[in-house]
């Protein structure tokens, strides 16, 4: 039995659902692929935002190095901001990274109550290291790190 005796023998009634089966079935497989292009999309543009994130995460985190690398040589509170100052003015070593300009920020915290202070340790400073840039849909992003630094006191000023 050939195709076409297959064809002959149905009814006419029966004539046109092989057709709106087919129809039906590329409809499907159309949703079908416009939904999986959407979420390719999606997660091409979350790697590239999540690699953006994770070279502003290294440059924040390199800002704050140098600023421990200062602490480690036993700074006091002075010195800590004059070193900030000194790391906010290099901004000539922070990369540009795929066409991406990064600024960053390192600034010691203002405690603005006792409540904010630490408990335990009065030679602790809070500082945030914050790095900015365009995202790709033109939006500004941003990523903040906090951390403490100790800051050693006078002699004088413990009298």
């Amino acid at each position: 039995m050939g195709i076409m005796s297959f064809f002959s023998k149905l009814k006419k009634r029966e004539r046109g659902v092989l057709l709106v089966d087919a129809l039906i079935g590329i409809t499907v497989l159309a949703i079908g692929l416009v939904a999986l292009l959407q979420l390719f999309t999606y997660g091409t543009k979350s790697r590239a935002d999540a690699s953006l994130r994770e070279k502003a995460v290294y440059i924040a985190t390199e800002r704050i190095e140098m600023l421990k690398a200062k602490e480690s040589s036993g700074a006091t509170a002075e010195n800590i901001s004059d070193a900030i100052t000194a790391i906010n003015a290099n901004t000539g070593n922070i990369p540009e990274l795929d066409n991406e300009k990064f600024t960053a920020t390192l600034k010691m915290v203002t405690i603005v109550s006792d409540t904010d202070k630490p408990k335990g340790d009065e030679n602790i400073r809070l500082v945030n290291s914050q790095v900015t840039w365009k995202a790709p849909d033109g939006k500004d992003d941003s990523v903040t790190l906090y951390t403490y630094v100790i800051v050693e006191q006078d002699y004088q000023e413990q009298l």
